[in-house]
């Protein structure tokens, strides 16, 4: 049986990636997140026709529009985001790009766990992404609010939600906007406040950004 990195080589070679591109993507904890949640929504769409794979990567964008962060990491300073102003970061990629995996598709913890264990990148994962995946990933066993007060527990986790949330009230992504639309907005608008009430976010990086430019 063919494990899941084997499938996702598989996959990636179909799309006409090159072992070589494989290889260089396998060296980053963040391109290897990238690598599951593309292959792990291979086959699903949004309500709007998009590849499902685009809401994953919009809330990896928009943290990384939030803090600043580009593809070469250069403009930002992780002490002063982290320490100085409280933004989380190890972990929070990672999970962006992986929060709907174990909630919506049939690929499981294990199998993400062994992926980055394989690529001698499990201490990285076991410290930083494994306890806000797991916080982030909505048992629908549990009642909204009763999920987000213990997804209020990890930083990072409430992030991640928090820009989630974010791209799914984004009105310009759906089919219509109806009653069922905007009530689901409201849910979103009023559990984004609630995870701001306990973290701050929206202060803490506008004085990250005033603290940032300053010294630019």
């Amino acid at each position: 049986m063919m494990t899941l990195k084997e499938k996702i080589n598989e996959y990636l070679l179909q799309l006409n990636f090159s072992e070589d591109d494989i290889a260089q993507l396998d060296a980053s904890s963040v391109y290897v997140a990238q690598q599951i949640a593309l292959y792990a929504h291979r086959n699903q769409s949004r309500l709007n026709g998009d590849n499902y794979y685009v809401h994953p990567y919009n809330v990896l964008s928009l943290y990384r529009k939030f803090t600043g962060i580009t593809d070469d990491y250069f403009c930002v300073d992780l002490d002063l985001l982290v320490w100085e102003c409280g933004i989380p970061y190890d972990g929070v990629q990672e999970v962006c790009l992986l929060h709907d995996v174990l909630e919506d598709t049939d690929v499981t913890l294990e199998q993400i766990e062994s992926v980055f264990a394989q690529l001698s990148l499990d201490k990285y994962f076991n410290m930083y992404i494994k306890e806000p995946l797991l916080l982030v990933t909505h048992d629908k066993k549990e009642d909204y609010p009763t999920y987000i007060a213990k997804l209020l527990a990890s930083s990072v986790a409430s992030i991640v939600k928090f820009m989630d949330m974010a791209d799914n009230m984004n009105t310009t992504g759906l089919v219509q906007l109806g009653d069922f639309e905007l009530a689901r907005i409201e849910k979103y608008a009023h559990f984004s406040k609630v995870i701001n009430d306990k973290w701050h976010f929206l202060e803490r990086c506008r004085k990250y950004k005033q603290l940032y430019n300053i010294q630019q």
